[in-house]
């Protein structure tokens, strides 16, 4: 089994696409991103693009990093309220996630709770395009929406096909505006995420290339667009390596450096890309009996 988003645009300026590739799903917007997102100016590029193709915004700004079960739920309720065609999911993972929850909202009734666990989502949701302006989570090609779970101290996904969407616009101008502690975090996640998908009982061929690529990728670029935020060159190459990490994992799947990392990171406030690029090094060293041609050739490959 190998599952993508319907539809995925990838290049500089790709973002200018969202008006016309929108019209096709309807004229009402529903845009899902967070405070710091639209402060930047770049919200405006997808507002923009938007109503040049005479498609109405409704827009929800307060999503959190690190999204609880509580915000979820806020979701939910606010967009079980409002009319709208598709869902536009623009920012982090957390918006991208909680973009999912919009969609999967307007057309599923009870609480987001009922849904953690995988395929327990009845109906499709609403269309929704999802744009990152960060370089690591490709929520915009996976089928989870993460969770937080603070009482319980973990984290937990609403795991579906139906959270797909119809198109990904992974564009890396979005991220240069990206400080550099969030450039790290993210980058680490699409570490993470390769080389977890290379080490799972699951991989195929088609994840194992794509994961050696991602490996490759942000071995060349994540020291540069950490040092140079506004060299693009070091932009492209990490978005293409979150984006070829995210189609790996979200197929493969990710294995204990992710299980470990939600043990402490919800505890101790630590940004996801961090805490699984910290549990790393040990998961590799724990699984390196099984699997030494493929964690030998990522070595090479660093």
């Amino acid at each position: 089994m190998f599952q993508l988003p319907k539809k995925i645009l990838f290049g500089l300026d790709a973002v200018k696409q969202v008006g016309v590739e929108g019209s096709s799903l309807g004229k009402k917007a529903f845009v899902v991103t967070d405070q710091g997102v639209a402060k930047s100016g770049l919200l405006a590029r997808v507002e923009e693009a938007l109503e040049s193709s005479a498609i109405e915004v409704l827009l929800f700004d307060r999503i959190t990093r690190e999204p609880t079960l509580e915000t979820a739920e806020e979701m939910a309720y606010f967009a079980r309220g409002e009319t709208f065609d598709f869902v536009v999911g623009f920012g982090g993972g957390s918006a991208l996630d909680m973009a999912k929850v919009a969609s999967i909202a307007s057309t599923n009734s009870g609480s987001m709770k009922e849904y953690l666990g995988t395929n327990l989502v009845q109906r499709p949701g609403k269309p929704k395009i999802l744009i990152p302006t960060t370089a690591g989570t490709a929520s915009e090609v996976t089928m989870n929406a993460v969770i937080a779970l603070p009482k319980d101290e973990t984290k937990s996904s609403i795991v579906t096909p139906y959270n797909l969407p119809d198109l990904a616009i992974v564009d890396p101008a979005l991220t240069v505006t990206m400080p550099q502690r969030i450039t790290v975090s993210t980058g680490l996640d699409a570490l993470s995420h390769a080389i977890e998908a290379l080490m799972s009982n699951v991989s195929n061929p088609l994840t194992d290339a794509l994961a050696y690529e991602a490996v490759t990728l942000v071995s060349e670029s994540i020291r540069l667009a950490y040092a140079q935020p506004e060299n693009m060159q070091a932009r492209y190459g990490m978005a293409l390596a979150s984006l070829s990490a995210g189609i790996a994992f979200g197929n493969a799947s990710t294995c204990l450096g992710h299980a470990l990392a939600y043990t402490f990171a919800v505890t101790y406030s630590i940004p996801h890309g961090l805490s699984c690029g910290l549990a790393l090094p040990y998961v590799i060293e724990y699984n390196a009996i099984a699997c030494p041609e493929k964690l030998s050739r990522v070595k090479e490959i660093m």
